[in-house]
């Protein structure tokens, strides 16, 4: 067995591969433009098409690995998960040195079967070893994986514009499929850390533990990562046609709501402590969303400023990334984290998508207004779930309470 402290190692590796995770997946958004003139010659529709592409497979493949996951161990298939990613990635850059778009979309789809549950199969790796610290470890993981949303709307532009678009796509492949190397390093770790280090987990896969309130805090997660993600598409090019922008300006106020959240989402996560009631956890989540739709809609209907905008978006983003997944860990039963965090995946990308098809077809503020609908829906879903009844961790197990202003948010493992 390895020392206790070792178990730090973890979420420093989980953090460097979901901003790898992060960045490969951001690329084509930053060069959306580019890759419609040469030497790719993407259409819109075929734009729509290769982001939907990777996100589709996320509606149903995280639910399928969290259950996997939770019968198998999380750091098996988190290891699996990134071995095709990894595969997908030299697809898709293979398919840019050939310009071949159906390749490309082969990648992309591929690397879409695992990219959420990259991400969310890392809770199952790292919430059960620190489960009395569950805010900071949620501000955390949120700030490593904005940051590399971040770092790909700063360093792909300039790798476009020295070394041209295909040198940026393989780039962004090829720290994608680096990820593997964390897996490896978890799945050796897991097995060697002390047992009484780890919150008690069930092998047992059961939906029934899964409350009304559980699955309304979930509908909005479905909308508000459909509000969300959109953006990171689909933004560059409605600032650089609405206010005549470059592409790297565009690029940058694109990229400011992440930067944002890259900041302020960790320190959240060190002013909030599990003493913050469900109730109001939930409340911060839906204003967000509705300050969300308000943003939305200025970007639609006015031409105010758009760094002004971009900034807005940065803080509503954070509060509501924020607490909804601080929130996760006490809506979800303690003892299936795994199977939770693959049902969370699942939602958050059905939306994400679908909506790339239906939004490529529009005119881009009409875009605008379609994602501020669906912030709202995602507000309203999160004031919904503060009167429905929640499963919350107790000390003495697992009990079945309604939320009030003393419900506990955080499980605690087992001496």
């Amino acid at each position: 067995m390895l020392p206790d402290y070792c178990k730090y190692f973890v979420p420093s590796i989980v953090g460097a591969v979901i901003f790898l995770n992060h960045y490969a997946r951001d690329c084509p958004g930053a060069l959306q433009v580019q890759m419609q003139g040469p030497p790719l010659y993407i259409s819109s529709a075929q734009y729509g098409t290769l982001n939907s592409s990777y996100f589709l497979p996320n509606m149903i493949m995280p639910l399928i690995v969290g259950i996997l996951g939770q019968r198998y161990g999380a750091a098996n298939l988190w290891l699996c998960s990134l071995t095709v990613g990894a595969i997908g990635h030299m697809i898709f850059g293979i398919g840019v040195t050939n310009v071949m778009f159906g390749v490309m979309v082969t990648g992309r789809t591929v690397v879409g079967f695992a990219y959420e549950a990259i991400d969310m199969v890392s809770i199952g790796v790292a919430a059960p070893l620190f489960s009395e610290h569950w805010d900071v470890l949620a501000g955390l993981v949120n700030g490593f994986l904005r940051l590399g949303s971040v770092t790909n709307f700063i360093v792909t532009p300039a790798i476009y514009n020295t070394f041209g678009i295909k040198t940026a796509l393989w780039l962004a492949s090829i720290l994608g499929a680096c990820g593997l190397l964390g897996g490896l390093a978890i799945k050796w770790l897991d097995g060697r850390l002390s047992k009484h280090e780890k919150l008690k987990q069930t092998s047992k896969v059961s939906f029934s533990e899964f409350t009304p309130g559980y699955w309304m805090y979930i509908l909005c997660g479905l909308f508000m990562y459909g509000s969300i993600v959109p953006f990171w598409f689909f933004g560059s090019k409605f600032i650089q046609e609405r206010w005549s922008y470059s592409l790297q300006s565009a690029d940058l106020l694109t990229l400011m709501p992440e930067g944002i959240i890259s900041v302020v989402a960790p320190t959240l996560g060190f002013i909030v402590n599990k003493s913050w009631s469900a109730q109001l956890r939930l409340l911060y989540i839906g204003g967000g969303c509705w300050a969300t739709m308000v943003v939305y809609l200025l970007l639609a209907f006015t031409y105010m400023p758009p760094w002004i905008l971009c900034v807005c978006l940065g803080f509503t983003y954070s509060v509501t990334n924020f607490f909804y997944w601080a929130s996760f860990a006490s809506l979800s039963p303690p003892t299936l984290i795994t199977l939770s965090s693959g049902i969370m995946g699942a939602a958050t990308n059905v939306l994400p998508g679908v909506l790339p098809l239906v939004l490529a077809q529009l005119p881009l503020n009409v875009v605008m207004i379609v994602l501020g609908g669906v912030a709202g829906l995602s507000g309203a879903a999160a004031w919904a779930s503060m009167g429905m009844r929640h499963q919350t961790p107790v000390e003495a197990g697992i009990g079945d309470v309604e939320l009030d202003e003393s419900t506990p948010l955080v499980p605690k493992a087992e001496p």
